[in-house]
């Protein structure tokens, strides 16, 4: 993932702007903005002085499977792009990488908050799968996951084909229902 995703991820999945950022990690938010908007490949130095910011810290995760954090910024950037269907297809996948991931392993990738997509329905898509897949091994749900942000009031049909609906609830876990399926 490029740095650009991986910065504005952790930055946003912190809930944190540029100038915040800025003034925690002495970076000016000129050079922050350079490396979020991909015109400036930041050294692992100055990734490790701005994660220092967000009260993280760099690591390497020996996978090349995708994080709840970098699925939530394909998806941003997707919807703001009017690509639905990438959208859905990042958070499908998601779903496919957690699944066959061992337990440490999805605790990794599901630790860090993910950023808001800009669309609440994706946002409890990411959480509702984080958290199935985590219980899935006994893990425990990180806090982000329990967000009431995170959540919808409504029934939401992922696929958008009207026809699929009672197909579509019968097939739905339980956990992933507002009302009774």
């Amino acid at each position: 993932m490029e740095t650009a995703y991986l910065l504005s991820a952790a930055r946003e999945g912190a809930g944190i702007g540029q100038r915040e950022l800025s003034r925690r990690s002495g970076i000016p938010q000129s050079r922050i903005s350079f490396i979020e908007g991909g015109a400036h490949d930041a050294l692992v130095s100055t990734l490790d002085r701005l994660a220092s910011g967000l009260d993280a810290q760099v690591a390497i995760i020996p996978s090349r499977l995708h994080s709840a954090q970098t699925v939530a910024a394909v998806v941003k950037n997707s919807l703001k792009c009017g690509d639905v269907g990438g959208a859905r297809s990042a958070v499908f996948q998601l779903a496919d990488d957690l699944a066959s991931a061992p337990p440490a392993l999805r605790a990794a990738l599901v630790v860090s908050p993910a950023p808001r997509t800009g669309d609440r329905r994706y946002d409890a898509w990411i959480a509702g799968l984080v958290e199935l897949r985590l219980r899935d091994v006994c893990i425990p749900v990180p806090a982000w996951v329990r967000d009431k942000d995170r959540t919808v009031p409504e029934e939401w049909l992922v696929s958008g084909i009207e026809e699929l609906r009672g197909l579509t609830r019968s097939d739905t876990l339980s956990r992933f229902c507002v009302t009774e399926c």
